[in-house]
């Protein structure tokens, strides 16, 4: 478990189903988050069962203020990857739900959770890899010290397969930071 100031990052449960499927649901945040929208509770339960709940480095993202998962943070599992990376680097990914778009949290969740990958994980260097389009996720790379890398087309994988297709290919862009790297605030 981590804990922020608003937030608690914790291991996701069979219960957050509902909670998870609340805000996976939503094309706005699914269609962003490059991952396939979900369609019922019933395939939130199985992406916890096959997915998080193995991950021991994927956070529900809990808002203290009422007890209920409102998003996800971790460390995308080895081999699944959006690109080949370095072997002393890690992927994060994160998504939030919609209603809480703009309040800062993500920013305070990726914050606590390179913290952690950085000196409990002892991980030195980071990765993240967002949608072009989805200039949110992109500031809060860069809020957290996070540099751009180039932009580079994603395409799909055996891991990815729904991510890009040539009717319609997406770009993404990739974030860096390593571990001796300076936070930027602002």
């Amino acid at each position: 478990m981590i804990e922020t100031d608003r937030l608690i990052l914790r291991h996701w449960r069979e219960d957050d189903a509902p909670a998870l499927y609340k805000y996976a649901s939503d094309c706005r945040v699914s269609e962003l988050a490059l991952w396939p929208r979900h369609t019922s509770v019933e395939f939130s339960l199985e992406v916890l069962r096959n997915f998080f709940i193995p991950n021991r480095d994927t956070f529900a993202m809990v808002l203290k203020e009422s007890g209920g998962p409102i998003g996800c943070i971790g460390l995308v599992p080895p081999g699944d990857e959006h690109y080949e990376i370095n072997p002393s680097e890690r992927e994060i990914g994160y998504w939030i739900g919609h209603p809480y778009w703009g309040h800062g949290l993500t920013t305070e969740a990726l914050q606590a959770l390179t913290t952690y990958c950085f000196h409990k994980l002892h991980i030195p260097s980071l990765l993240i890899t967002t949608d072009l389009r989805n200039i949110a996720s992109q500031r809060v790379a860069l809020k957290c010290g996070f540099l751009p890398s180039p932009i580079t087309p994603l395409t799909a994988s055996p891991a990815k397969p729904s991510v890009s297709s040539p009717e319609h290919p997406r770009v993404s862009r990739r974030f860096r930071r390593y571990a001796d790297s300076p936070q930027i605030k602002g």
